[in-house]
């Protein structure tokens, strides 16, 4: 559902230019270099499943010339921010997680320094997590940009569709699972056999009759009268197949 509802962005993606020539030619290069319209709409795909996205900005990567700047893409399950007590729409902090040598590792970014966490190997959590190193930065803001699903007006998390999409795959998959229950089970419907001896034992074979037992006398008032046929039938529900996959249909639509 979301690349369907994302797939009309960045397919192309919009012209990018900047006004000074020297500027234009540097950041040419860094979007050519992070394939900037799969990046955007790697991002859109993200913050429409999960509210927002992050992109954090490195210049201090590898080697300058071969590569000037390096962007990351990070989803709403690898970071977390901290808002301004004054405007709840801005970050003050930004802590992003990533797997390293059989480690978790937490790094904390503020406008002036990153602090770096880190777990036991082999995801170890007991004791929590060590400082490992804390570094100041020279960016004078924390390094990262944010692709919200909507503007956020009030707060810095908004809400996207990603829980009404999950809470709605659960249900179908439940509907699913109990029509495919539902005809397993009675698709192989009950023998069952009224009014015969108890040692009785039919003979089932193709193109064979069975060969009912007569029905035994029974004793009354009146004497012996004669008991009630025999008879063999299958219990079997009708199951609407067609009308749950209609309404399946209707709503997943």
């Amino acid at each position: 559902c979301v690349e369907i509802l994302t797939e009309h962005l960045y397919s192309p993606g919009p012209q990018r230019a900047y006004t000074e020539k020297a500027g234009d030619e540097l950041l040419q290069r860094v979007w050519a270099d992070n394939h900037m319209d799969s990046l955007m709409g790697e991002a859109d795909q993200l913050s429409t499943l999960n509210d927002v996205s992050a992109i954090q900005i490195d210049a201090g990567q590898g080697v300058y010339a071969e590569k000037p700047v390096t962007y990351r893409l990070w989803g709403r399950e690898q970071f977390v921010a901290w808002t301004s007590p004054d405007d709840q729409r801005e970050p003050v902090a930004v802590a992003v997680r990533d797997k390293y040598d059989l480690q978790t590792r937490w790094r904390l970014w503020s406008d002036a320094e990153v602090w770096t966490f880190v777990s036991k190997k082999a995801d170890d959590w007991r004791g929590g997590v060590q400082l490992q190193s804390k570094e100041p930065h020279r960016y004078g803001t924390i390094p990262f940009s944010f692709v919200h699903y909507k503007l956020p007006i009030r707060d810095f998390c908004v809400s996207s569709i990603g829980d009404l999409l999950s809470k709605a795959e659960i249900r179908i998959d439940d509907r699913l699972s109990r029509l495919d229950e539902s005809i397993n089970k009675h698709l192989n419907p009950l023998p069952l056999a009224e009014g015969v001896d108890e040692l009785w034992k039919p003979i089932v074979e193709p193109g064979r009759f069975i060969r009912m037992p007569m029905a035994a006398p029974v004793m009354t008032a009146d004497g012996y009268a004669t008991g009630q046929p025999s008879r063999l039938y299958y219990l079997q529900v009708t199951i609407d197949s067609a009308g749950a996959w209609d309404d399946l249909l209707k709503y997943t639509n």
